[in-house]
């Protein structure tokens, strides 16, 4: 991860929970994890897997829980347990500071989409 990148705090929660989270600006590299790192579920999948699965890769729409991870350097289980409006604060804040990376996915779906 580089040193150049920018960072800002976000806070999540309030009163005594609340706490500062880094949002970070990725590099290009960084950008490829994320298109790279796609994951599938097995076959044999049970449905604890197949749920926490579905739910990483559809709840903010834009990106996966796991690509959040990338964003705040943490463990996608520590995002897990934060409410969704939370989450939505920490991704608002990774778009303002990634706005070439979430431009990048419109003109890739636009791409992927046509004929």
């Amino acid at each position: 991860m580089s040193d150049l990148a920018a960072s800002q705090p976000v806070t999540v929660g309030s009163g005594a929970a609340a706490r500062q989270i880094l949002v970070y600006e990725l590099t290009p590299v960084e950008y490829r994890k994320i298109l790279i790192g796609t994951t599938s579920l097995a076959e044999e999948a049970d449905a604890e897997t197949i749920a926490r699965y579905q739910l990483d890769q559809v709840l903010l729409g834009e990106v996966s829980l796991s690509d959040l991870a990338l964003f705040v350097r943490l463990p996608v289980s520590e995002l897990e347990m934060l409410p969704p409006t939370q989450l939505r604060k920490l991704l608002a804040k990774a778009k303002e500071l990634n706005p070439d990376f979430f431009a990048a996915l419109v003109r890739l779906a636009t791409h992927q989409s046509e004929p």
